[in-house]
C-alpha cells in the first residue's frame, strides 16, 4: 500500500508540473497576443491619422492660398473689417491644427521654405517671408515662399 501512494504521489508531483508548465506556456501565448494586438492597434492608429492627413491636406492648400491671398491685400487696403475676419480666419485654421511656419531672421531652411529670390544681405539668412508657410499634424503642409540674402564677396 506505501507503493501505491507512493507511486500516487509521484503522478500528482508530475500532473502539478505538466500543469505548471501548461499555465507558463498560456500565459506566454497570452502577453505575445496582447502585445500583437497592441502592435496592431497602433499601427491601425498611425494609419488612420494619415488618412485623415492626406483627406484634409489638398482641402487645406486651397483654403490657404485663399487665406494668403486676403492677406497680401491687407497690404494695399487698409479695413478693419477685413482685419477681424482675417483674425477670426487665422484662429479657425489654428484650431483645425494648422500652425504657421515661422522662419523670419533665420537661417533658411530648405525643407520648410522655397527660396523665390536672392538680395543682399546676411548670407543664408531669411530676409522676408512672400507667401507664409504652414505645419498640419507636425508636417509642412506648405512651404513659405521667401527672399534669401546672400553676402557680397
Amino acid at each position: 500500500m506505501g507503493v501505491k501512494k507512493s507511486s500516487a504521489k509521484k503522478d500528482l508531483k508530475a500532473e502539478i508540473k505538466k500543469l505548471q508548465s501548461r499555465i507558463a506556456d498560456l500565459e506566454n501565448s497570452w502577453k505575445r497576443a496582447l502585445a500583437d494586438y497592441q502592435n496592431l492597434k497602433n499601427r491601425l492608429d498611425k494609419e488612420r491619422e494619415e488618412i485623415a492627413y492626406l483627406a484634409n491636406k489638398n482641402v487645406f492648400i486651397e483654403i490657404l492660398e485663399v487665406f494668403n491671398n486676403l492677406q497680401m491685400v491687407t497690404t494695399h487696403v487698409q479695413d478693419r473689417g477685413l482685419e477681424i475676419t482675417l483674425k477670426h480666419f487665422s484662429d479657425v485654421l489654428l484650431k483645425l491644427g494648422l500652425k504657421e511656419i515661422d522662419i523670419e531672421g533665420k537661417e533658411f531652411n530648405p525643407n520648410l521654405a522655397e527660396a523665390v529670390e536672392v538680395k543682399d544681405g546676411e548670407d543664408n539668412k531669411v530676409l522676408k517671408v512672400v507667401r507664409k508657410g504652414y505645419y498640419y499634424r507636425g508636417r509642412v503642409l506648405l512651404p513659405a515662399r521667401v527672399i534669401v540674402g546672400k553676402s557680397k564677396k
